[in-house]
């Protein structure tokens, strides 16, 4: 090590007594910068209000984006059209295990089949209404394991 790196690695140290000198920088290691996305294609127009997106069993994609879950297919995703619409706004969506979507939206949780028709919603449980359902439960809807 030449002469001025000790004597600014030692000034640094009298400086800046807080400072960690073992400190990582934030972009180097394991949070170094992801290009991955700066090289894919676009699929289209933008999609205003997107929100969430899932792959269904065909291959298809659907998106969610403010009161609309839009399903994109295709050979590279061309055919666009709205699988449902709703009046209140979409967020997270899913498929389980039968190809059902799962929407989460203000009014609860939807399922919906292939054709984008609700076959249920779940808006409350034990008589109390859905509000956010991709957030933690709070600490008083926690129940207390059994030994």
């Amino acid at each position: 090590m030449g002469f001025l790196t000790q004597l600014r690695r030692d000034l640094d140290q009298i400086l800046f007594r807080d400072r960690d000198p073992h400190a990582i920088p934030s972009m180097d290691g394991a949070f170094s910068p992801n290009d991955r996305l700066d090289g894919v294609t676009p699929i289209g127009d933008p999609i205003e209000e997107a929100d969430a997106v899932a792959e269904g069993p065909d291959g298809s994609i659907c998106v969610s984006a403010g009161h609309t879950i839009w399903r994109l297919s295709g050979l590279g995703y061309q055919d666009r059209a709205a699988f449902a619409e709703f009046d209140c706004k979409v967020g997270s969506l899913a498929f389980d295990r039968e190809g059902r979507l799962l929407a989460c939206t203000t009014r609860g949780l939807v399922a919906l089949d292939g054709a984008g028709r609700t076959i249920d919603m779940l808006g409350e449980v034990a008589g109390e209404r859905l509000g956010c359902l991709t957030a933690r439960r709070s600490p008083r809807h926690r129940t207390a394991r059994s030994s």
